[in-house]
């Protein structure tokens, strides 16, 4: 027969696992082992129909930078400005209001996504929440 190969290890909360090694049309047979405290469990043969694979969700298509927007939704108190794009990072300001034109210099990826790091013509420059963005000028 076919030689088994070790693919993963999981700890035993593991109630479902995804192969994300699989090619759609074929098929693949599983043995899964418990190795609990107690002694080992027999290997369970598991046949699994035709592999299927899942189309990749693509990346929206970034708008360009830098760009022009606006603030929004500011409050009577503005905009909290940041030094960096996490909530509890120092605030440098909260000198953007309603109607006030900034250009956004970075979109904030991976931790940062939600933010984006804005500049004004005079060149402050900080992170701002994307919720205080909009592309229409109010």
């Amino acid at each position: 027969g076919a030689r088994m190969a070790l693919i993963d290890s999981v700890d035993g909360s593991v109630l479902t696992y995804t192969d994300a090694t699989v090619t759609a049309g074929q098929n693949y047979r599983y043995r899964i082992r418990s190795n609990d405290q107690g002694p080992r469990s027999g290997r369970t043969d598991i046949t699994l129909p035709e592999a299927t694979a899942t189309e990749p969700t693509p990346e929206p298509t970034p708008l360009p930078v830098p760009r022009t927007a606006y603030i929004t939704n500011a409050g009577s108190g503005g905009v909290l400005e940041r030094s960096a794009c996490v909530d509890d990072s120092r605030v440098v300001g909260t000198g953007w209001f309603d109607g006030d034109e900034v250009t956004i210099v970075q979109e904030g990826a991976a931790s940062c996504v939600g933010w984006s790091r804005i500049t004004s013509e005079d060149g402050r420059e900080s992170w701002i929440l994307n919720e205080y963005l909009t592309a229409e000028q109010p």
